[in-house]
């Protein structure tokens, strides 16, 4: 017993941690938590994301999975290697906290760390850190972002498309773009007569110069001189 306990010290035992600190593997897949080892995290990433596809925690288990097996092929003698998630709770703040400490103190008693690897899927889940940095030092922070989101993708594609209706249509562009272009322009020719007298200097008239080609753009694109003006070319082309 105590040459084990003298192995276990002189190795670097290092901790793969998944944090989900809003209980999604418990409430969504019914998957009860702490998980410990590869094959245990691994069907419950699987069965988190047959519940919910877009769960960010299911990400960040696979990812916690891939890490695993990456220091597994490049680790060092003296290095031993675990993986596990631990949950919290969907009332989230103190409750969920106080159930993530648990788990930890659970995991711990089963795989004695003296390093942890923290992987999480957002700020949130960060907030463990320094729980997890009381009991055992946190080496390196592993951020999982989703690198596409098509909600985020349609939301800007609709926000384009009523930029431009505003802009294009001239039933709308002479109120978003017209009252604007009046009160900007006013803006400049005001600020030019106030400054006439001054001389000020010439990042003043610059600054006054700009104000007031933005007015004129605004109200040109309001009233709609532009594509007149591209209509009549057109005719005189023909």
């Amino acid at each position: 017993m105590a040459k084990r306990e003298t192995q276990q010290q002189t190795q670097k035992r290092i901790l793969i941690l998944c944090v989900d600190r809003d209980g999604d593997l418990e409430v969504k897949a019914d998957i009860k938590t702490p998980l410990l080892g590869r094959t245990a995290n691994l069907e419950g990433a699987i069965g988190l994301a047959l519940k919910d596809p877009e769960e960010p925690d299911a990400n960040a288990m696979f990812e916690a999975v891939r890490l695993y097996d990456r220091l597994q092929n490049e680790r060092q003698p003296e290095e031993v290697f675990e993986v596990a998630t631990i949950s919290g709770s969907d009332l989230g703040g103190v409750s969920a906290d106080r159930k993530l400490v648990t788990e930890l103190n659970n995991l711990l008693g089963s795989f004695n760390a003296n390093e942890v690897i923290l992987v999480a899927d957002g700020y949130s889940d960060e907030a463990i850190l320094a729980v997890v940095e009381s009991r055992v030092p946190v080496s390196s922070v592993r951020r999982i972002v989703i690198k596409h989101s098509e909600s985020i993708e349609e939301t800007a594609a609709v926000f384009t498309k009523y930029i431009r209706l505003l802009v294009d249509n001239p039933r709308y562009a002479r109120m978003a773009l017209g009252l604007p272009g009046v009160l900007v322009l006013i803006f400049g020719i005001l600020w030019a007569i106030d400054n006439l007298r001054i001389y000020p200097g010439a990042i003043y008239y610059y600054g006054i110069a700009f104000v007031i080609v933005l007015g004129g753009f605004l109200l040109i694109k309001a009233i709609g001189v532009d594509n007149a003006t591209t209509d009549a070319n057109k005719w005189l082309e023909h």
